[in-house]
């Protein structure tokens, strides 16, 4: 996910899909009346998709739904109308009618690879991992099939590449879309799509050159430059970061995730009240983001404005019941305040909803800590341990529980192990002054 940062890396997924190209991957040619290349409805329909085609581009999500949904009453028989209709729900976030219609698209093209792509995607993100993998596997087999026709077939190298993403083989995918570009240089999304690829790989160099290929082709693509954007902010470059994001704005004054993400960027450079301003034009636009409401909280937080925090916190619950980060922001800040009832009980609803996250035990750890319950906190840092072997603050943390049980030799061989992780820096500093009080103290 490059498209937003959540706290403590914490990631809500929400995620940019960009479009695909526009191509259905056949090995024939497909027998619909929208793609019959003689037939006389071709090039209004053809027209009408490339305008709803600049709508998604713009990140003008509800009036490329408006636009598909024109095209498929004059033209109920298209199956690209209703992938890319699929495109915009499941960028909107209702993945439930995504999957709806792609499943139309196929209906009507079952060699269409870009649905089955759209659908396994949508999938994904139901949960629905089972449907996913079958989805992106077809996908791939006809796309395969279509190289075996036509080995230039760059839109076939595309999808298969994009198949490859979805499944997390990265490398693959990097090849496939190289060699859709060295078919055709001139294809943009191939870029965009290589970039992400990219990005997935930790490459923001890579990543960002592609993007800024995806902007010369098409400088419309509101989305590209969001996308640079956080990969910039990834490499700490907040002002290129904001520069991005200002430009997708500049194109659609309604892009709820270019908001978020410069607000990300000013949220990162302490500008939090810039920030504060950015989550509540995202949440104008989209109500529903419980990561926005979340993130601003941390804004909040960073303000000491705890009690605005708190209900920003509360909102991202509100709408999503199963957001850890909800649960867990909410929990250490009040602890933080000293409502250990509220604060321990959040905390324990974020490890029943993500058992295996390190976070939550560290914080509760904290918790029982500053209440005296040292077994308890104990258990807590040995978990986070378990989980995030070399994470320091645990180690230091434990060290911590340990000498107040006055059981000197394990409190020793925990900050020496903060020192072994973390020679320079907070920790190890602190685990350093904290073995010279243990051995002027005699132990």
């Amino acid at each position: 996910m490059r498209d937003a940062k959540a706290p403590s890396e914490v990631v809500a997924g929400v995620l940019l899909c960009l479009c695909l190209a526009i191509c259905t991957i056949a090995a024939d040619q497909p027998t619909t009346a929208a793609t019959v290349a003689s037939s006389p409805a071709t090039p209004p329909l053809a027209e009408l998709l490339k305008q709803a085609e600049i709508l998604v581009d713009r990140a003008e999500l509800r009036k490329g739904v408006e636009l598909y949904t024109q095209i498929i009453a004059d033209y109920p028989e298209s199956a690209e109308a209703y992938c890319r209709r699929g495109h915009c729900y499941y960028r909107l976030n209702d993945h439930d009618q995504a999957v709806v219609e792609y499943a139309r698209a196929i209906e009507l093209d079952p060699k269409c690879a870009e649905a089955y792509l759209g659908r396994g995607r949508a999938y994904q993100e139901k949960g629905q991992k089972a449907q996913a993998i079958e989805d992106y596997h077809r996908a791939w087999e006809l796309c395969t099939e279509a190289l075996r026709t036509d080995p230039q077939n760059a839109e076939a190298y595309g999808y298969r590449g994009h198949a490859y993403a979805l499944a997390g083989q990265y490398d693959l995918a990097i090849a496939d879309y190289t060699k859709a570009l060295q078919i055709n240089p001139e294809f943009g999304r191939a870029y965009s799509h290589r970039a992400n690829a990219y990005y997935d790989k930790g490459d923001h160099d890579r990543a960002i050159a592609d993007y800024s290929r995806a902007i010369e082709l098409n400088p419309q693509f509101a989305g590209a430059y969001v996308n640079r954007g956080v990969a910039y902010g990834d490499k700490e470059n907040y002002e290129h970061k904001v520069a991005d994001c200002t430009k997708a704005l500049e194109i659609n004054p309604q892009f709820a995730l270019a908001y978020f993400n410069r607000a990300e960027a000013y949220r990162s450079r302490g500008e939090y009240d810039q920030a504060i301003a950015d989550y509540t034009k995202a949440l104008a636009i989209d109500p529903r983001s419980s990561e926005a409401y979340f993130c601003r909280g941390e804004a909040y937080k960073a303000k000491e404005e705890y009690d605005h925090a708190i209900a920003d916190y509360t909102a991202a619950i509100e709408i999503d019941p199963q957001s850890f980060s909800g649960y867990l922001l909410r929990g250490i800040l009040y602890c933080s305040m000293a409502d250990y009832g509220r604060g321990m009980a959040d905390l324990a609803k974020a490890i029943e909803i993500i058992p295996q996250h390190p976070m939550a035990y560290l914080a509760r750890g904290d918790a029982y800590l500053d209440n005296e319950g040292y077994s308890q906190a104990i258990a807590d840092y040995t978990k986070s341990i378990t989980l995030l072997p070399y994470d320091p603050e645990a180690y230091l943390m434990r060290g911590v529980a340990y000498h107040a049980q006055r059981r000197w030799a394990e409190a020793r061989q925990d900050w020496e192990k903060v020192l072994e992780l973390e020679p320079q820096g907070y920790f190890g500093d602190t685990a350093r002054t904290k073995l010279e009080e243990l051995a002027q103290d005699g132990h």
